[in-house]
């Protein structure tokens, strides 16, 4: 095995990779297990009894909210108003720093015990897991972000050994910690793409040139939906700020996978945001007209994509069709339950469903009807039935990257 080969195949092993995301951990939870010292902070700035205590976190773009009962709340940036600096509250009672340091040494383990179950495992967190760390949202979802995009650069050099492997009939190690990291990608983006952080994403959006990226085609390019359904939630998060940067992609991209992820991304901000329908449908009108003037790889694909981002935009309610949800094992009876499903993990978003719709525009009401906690399993050992076999991740791998896959015609490929 090369060094490189190496560096992919056991990338991330320690919580140590995740740093950023601890440390603003570590200071939330030092403060909220130990009241008396968010007690004396509020005294020493002189906060009055019904005046929050806002800090700005060191670590972190965002802020903690200190209420007068030892409350703890994690802030977005656009809520630091003003805001104090916790060094320099620190720096001014030396005493108060050194209980504060204590208090850290005491919530390491809990902090570990919270990340743990992110990095270094062949499964996806349970419920409860995810919750753990997405409460702390506001004040880590940025580093998630980073994460996923150190994720993303370990992917690309790794998918040409997965590759190999696959090619090869084989699901050795590369392969299974190709399909890990893809599925940790998907934890933390869900960490950071909550409804309101839609402020920052819009300017991250605007912060560099796109290509062919968009906030969904990191994941829905890995041709499962249980990833897909992050990649919508991304999207949506991301919201109307960037319906333009997916239209751009629907007029000038020449294959149809591409013209699949932003029909994808932009039906997803369409059903998260009403208000953006009829815009939305609109663009789906003009892009499908010109789509037909234009040489494209896969266009039949490419005309159902578009069929079936209409049809879920064209229904009232939000919730998915009956074929959709039996072919899914998702709930059936109205009732909003999760995306957790053995074919879930499975089944290729872009497969033509028996009603003549791809299956993920279909699956788009019933995933944006969830929230982020309800892509995760409720018990941890149900993951483990749950969990594709080697060979499953080889067919997985082979129907979105392997060159020498069988072509079947109703995959797009």
């Amino acid at each position: 095995m090369t060094d490189v080969d190496s560096a992919y195949t056991d990338f991330p092993d320690s919580i140590a990779e995740l740093k950023p995301i601890a440390d603003s951990l570590l200071t939330a939870l030092a403060l909220e297990n130990d009241w008396s010292i968010g007690a004396a902070l509020r005294l020493q700035a002189g906060c009055s009894d019904d005046t929050p205590l806002i800090i700005k976190l060191p670590m972190s773009p965002g802020g903690l909210e200190i209420g007068s009962s030892g409350t703890i709340r994690p802030i977005r940036h656009h809520e630091l108003v003003s805001p104090r600096d916790l060094n320099e509250l620190f720096r001014e009672v030396p005493s108060l720093n050194l209980r504060y340091l204590a208090s850290i040494q005491r919530v390491r383990h809990q902090t570990t015990k919270i990340l743990r179950p992110f990095v270094g495992t062949r499964d996806i967190p349970s419920r409860t897991e995810f919750q753990a760390i997405a409460r702390w949202a506001p004040i880590i979802e940025i580093a998630s972000y980073s994460f996923v995009a150190r994720i993303l650069s370990y992917l690309d050099r790794g998918r040409v050994i997965a590759s190999r492997e696959i090619e090869a009939g084989e699901a050795g190690k590369a392969a299974k910690s190709y399909y890990r990291l893809a599925n940790m990608m998907a934890s933390f983006t869900l960490v950071g793409s909550e409804p309101m952080a839609s402020n920052w994403l819009s300017g991250l959006a605007r912060s560099f040139a796109w290509g062919q990226w968009t906030p969904s085609f990191a994941l829905t390019r890995e041709r499962t939906i249980w990833l897909s359904a992050a990649g919508a939630k991304a999207a949506a998060a991301f919201g109307p700020s960037v319906i333009e940067r997916y239209q751009s992609i629907l007029s000038r991209t020449g294959h149809a996978f591409n013209i699949f992820d932003a029909l994808f991304g932009l039906t997803a901000i369409a059903l998260a945001h009403p208000e953006t329908r009829r815009d939305v449908i609109k663009i789906l009108s003009t892009e499908e007209r010109m789509m037909k003037k234009r040489k494209l790889i896969g266009l039949e694909f490419a005309a159902v994509a578009f069929k079936s981002a209409a049809h879920v935009l064209a229904k009232d309610e939000l919730r998915s069709d009956p074929v959709t949800l039996v072919r899914l094992g998702w709930s059936t009876n109205g009732k909003t339950g999760d995306l957790v499903s053995h074919q879930a993990f499975r089944l290729d978003p872009c497969e033509i469903n028996s009603d003549s719709f791809m299956l993920g525009f279909g699956a788009l009401p019933s995933i944006l009807g969830c929230n982020s906690s309800q892509h995760f399993p409720r018990s941890k050992a149900r993951m483990s039935r749950l969990r594709p076999s080697g060979h499953e991740v080889s067919a997985i791998m082979a129907r979105a990257w392997a060159s020498s896959m069988p072509r079947e015609s109703h995959i797009l490929h």
